[in-house]
């Protein structure tokens, strides 16, 4: 079981008690929904974005390697139907496929992997 998996579950057990637990998960760059970058210090103030805001196409937020736009993953994260692109659309069933695609990232980007 890694990060992923344990946030999956974490946010399972929350949803018993909290409607908005996924809300609150995807609302700080926790796991799931931590920005598509190898730089832990990048966010939306310099261009990049969680897998949903890269989704949803907001201020064309990218997903960054090595400091510079990486085109090839953010338009691979753009035509994958799967990823919600609303926060507060997304269901229990969407964060297998989060995790799936952080592990991806993970790999490309020779990312934490713990």
């Amino acid at each position: 079981m890694d990060k992923y998996d344990k946030e999956i579950e974490e946010i399972k057990k929350e949803l018993e008690t909290d409607p908005l637990a996924i809300v609150k998960h995807g609302s700080t760059p926790t796991p799931l929904f931590q920005y598509v970058t190898n730089r832990p210090n990048l966010n939306e103030l310099n261009g990049c974005g969680c897998l949903i805001q890269i989704k949803r196409n907001l201020v064309d937020l990218s997903a960054f390697k090595n400091g510079r736009k990486d085109f090839e993953l953010t338009n691979e994260i753009k035509k994958d139907e799967r990823i919600p692109s609303r926060l507060r659309k997304t269901t229990l069933s969407d964060l297998p496929v989060l995790a799936e695609w952080q592990r991806k990232i993970d790999k490309l980007y020779n990312r934490e992997m713990a």
